[in-house]
This record gives C-alpha cells, structure tokens and sequence, in this order.
C-alpha cells in the first residue's frame, strides 16, 4: 500500500499535467513542422500560453478521480491520520509533481526548434517517469541520481510521498519538492525562449 500511495501522488500529478498542457506533445509536428507556430507569433499574446490554451484534455479528470481513489484506500489501508496541514501538504506536493511534468515535458519538448519533432524524445524520457511510482532505493545508485539530478522525475512521486511516511531519510528532499519544481520550470521556460529565438520561420 506504500507503492499505491507512491503510484496515486504520480497520477495525480501526472493527470493535471495532461488535462491542461497535453498540447505540449505537439509542438513539433502540430506546430513547428506545419508552419502554425507563424499563425500564433503573429498575435500579441505569449505563443506558448496560446498552445497551451488550443487544447484541454478532458479524460484526465477521470485521471485525477482514480488518483485520489488510489491515495484514498492506499492511506486507509496505511492508517494514515490526516491533518489540515497534512492535506494541504500533500495539495501542494501534488501541485509540483504536475508542474514538475510540465517542466521536463517543456524541456524536451523545445528540441523540435532543431529536429522538428522531438516527439520520439519526449516520448522516451517519459518512460523513466514509470520508475519514479516505485521506491527509487531498488534501483542503482547510477539511475536514482539520474531521477533526482538529471531529469527529476523522483520528485514526482518518491520524494513527496516519503513527507508521509516520516521522511526515511529523504525528509529534506520532499520539503524541497515545490522548489524543485519552480527551477524546472524556470529553466524549462528559459530553453523555450531560446528555442523560440532559433526558430526559423517556414516561409524564411
């Protein structure tokens, strides 16, 4: 029930990140490669917030349902005593691990002002997010460093959850989780502004 609480907080996360900014799997080949990415930098509104907007992804509030679902009968199952602060912890935990998805997706996402379409890309880191909904201490020192440094897919679901399970060692670093989602998304949005200053137009 420890890896269902773990499994319920990364698809929360990972559900509000596809209700709102599913559009992002498209920026290459939807955008980039069609010339529609001209259309939206011709208006005076932020061209990323504009594909952000083109698209809502409904089915993931069926998402969100079976993730508090998941997180319900996995802390019933652990006893878990819920406090205000307790759930107004986990909210903002939750909230990070989306953005975190949003950052990486971004990040990864912006290589399509250089290949045209890094769906392939994309598509390939989101398969390290698998590993994130399991306790990251099975894995090699090598690939736990990976998901904690390199692409932080750890701070999805691992590191917040162990906030509720008395911290296990790695308290410091769920405390740290809505930091580290606010630099990834910083830096994510800095690579997208210079991706965007790349970009060479398809009637150029």
């Amino acid at each position: 029930y420890e890896i269902l609480f773990i499994y319920g907080i990364a698809f929360l996360g990972r559900a509000l990140h596809h209700i709102f900014f599913d559009n992002l799997w498209t920026i290459g080949w939807q955008y980039i490669r069609t010339g529609n990415l001209d259309r939206l930098l011709m208006r005076p509104v932020n061209p990323l917030f504009q594909i952000i907007a083109e698209r809502v992804q409904q089915d993931g509030f069926g998402q969100l349902l079976i993730g508090s679902g998941v997180l319900y009968v996995a802390s019933d199952h652990l006893d878990m005593i819920w406090s205000f602060g307790d759930v107004l912890m986990l909210i903002v935990l939750v909230l990070s691990s989306g953005l975190l998805y949003i950052a990486i997706n971004l990040f990864f996402a912006t290589f399509s002002f250089w290949m045209v379409d890094s769906l392939p890309v994309v598509s390939a880191v989101f398969s390290l997010s698998d590993f994130a909904r399991y306790p990251m201490t099975i894995y090699s020192k090598v690939l736990m460093f990976i998901l904690t440094y390199i692409i932080p897919f750890g701070f999805t679901a691992f590191y917040p959850a162990m906030y509720f399970f008395g911290g296990r060692g790695y308290g410091a670093m769920a405390i740290a989780t809505p930091l580290v989602a606010i630099i990834a998304c910083l830096i994510a949005y800095r690579f997208w502004l210079f991706g965007l200053k790349a970009f060479a137009s398809t009637g150029s």
